[in-house]
């Protein structure tokens, strides 16, 4: 198969011509179709820890097919098979993979975590071609003209970013490339084709992340009440800073989200009321991360959203991670009231 790039000029002002009029291009009444076998991938902690654009699963797999095929009932379809387009119907994903000694584009699939990249050749034809998107494919040669075209599938899943959802999930043929098909002496009718990943039967066993730091006990001190009541509202005073320890698996995005224990969490606000603020103490809690302003309150693990999420962890980041964080009490009123000075809050992880 070969690569006829500097053809394209001339064959789309040829198509272009053939688009003027009206029924000269006519699709054949047969449409090949490959379809893989169904298959199993485990998703374990190791193909979690691996980054993206890894192989994971049992490797590159080789399947056959014939992706073009001629109507030979119909007199005018006898002709050869000369050349041939094919993509991807997704967007790579800018990783790549090598294969036969050529880079195949990284493709995410319909399940975090897992993708797959794949690539053909001609029956006999021992070099290989990635199945690129369709704006990277081109107008391929055939070595061997035919009345079918008949091409070799290599198959791999690749690690993508995010983590597929613990249990057993099944993976729907998302992957799909796409082929037509020309012949130089029939140039009247077009051949086309797919190809169908089929089902894989995925079972996730990896872990996500793991708190290793459960409780913190925070000790903001004890205060002057005159002094405090001396500053305006929005004066902060007492300093603690304490840290998460947690453990992540790669390629995993990880939000923080703060919520209010015991009680209805005041969504946007930004400061823990006192467990005794029935009292009205005037003041609170406020917490910060990394000289961030202070944390809003989002929700407990009950309530969670995406509302005032912190973003603290990127795909790309180390496995063990310090998640720092200070707390400060604050004056929300003018007067401050004597106050046991208790407040509960939580910390909810959510990832992608």
């Amino acid at each position: 198969m070969k690569n006829t790039v500097l053809k394209l000029s001339s064959i789309a002002f040829f198509l272009g011509l053939l688009c003027g009029y009206p029924n000269i291009a006519i699709s054949s009444d047969i449409s090949a179709r490959i379809i893989f076998p169904d298959s199993e991938l485990v998703f374990d902690d190791a193909a979690g820890e691996v980054a993206s654009g890894t192989i994971i699963g049992e490797g590159w797999q080789i399947y056959s097919g014939t992706v073009c095929q001629s109507n030979l009932n119909n007199p005018k379809e006898q002709g050869k098979f000369t050349e041939m387009i094919f993509y991807d119907a997704r967007y790579a994903t800018g990783l790549t993979v090598n294969f036969g000694g050529k880079a195949f584009p990284v493709y995410a699939g319909n399940v975090k975590g897992v993708g797959y990249a794949w690539g053909i050749r001609e029956d006999g034809d021992p070099e290989w071609y990635p199945i690129k998107d369709r704006y990277g494919s081109g107008l391929f040669g055939l070595e061997k003209p035919d009345t079918e075209v008949r091409i070799e599938i290599a198959f791999a899943r690749v690690r993508v970013d995010g983590i597929p959802p613990k249990g057993d999930t099944k993976i729907s043929r998302d992957a799909r490339a796409f082929f037509t098909c020309y012949k130089d002496d029939d140039p009247q009718y077009t051949y086309d084709g797919f190809i169908d990943s089929s089902y894989t039967h995925l079972k996730s066993t990896a872990s996500t992340c793991n708190i290793n730091t459960k409780r913190l006990n925070i000790d903001l001190g004890e205060h002057d009440l005159n002094r405090v009541n001396r500053f305006d509202v929005g004066y902060r005073f007492g300093l603690a800073e304490e840290s998460i320890e947690m453990s992540c698996n790669a390629e995993m995005r990880v939000y923080m989200t703060l919520g209010e224990y015991g009680r209805a969490s005041k969504i946007g606000s930004d400061f823990i009321e006192l467990t005794d603020n029935s009292d009205s103490p005037g003041y609170g809690v406020q917490v910060f991360h990394n000289g961030s302003p202070a944390l809003k309150v989002g929700g407990d693990k009950n309530v969670v959203t995406d509302n005032h999420q912190l973003l603290f962890r990127t795909e790309a980041g180390k496995k063990n991670y310090t998640v720092p964080l200070r707390f400060e009490y604050v004056k929300t009123a003018k007067k401050v009231k004597a106050s046991s000075g208790n407040a509960a809050l939580t910390l909810t992880f959510a990832y992608d």
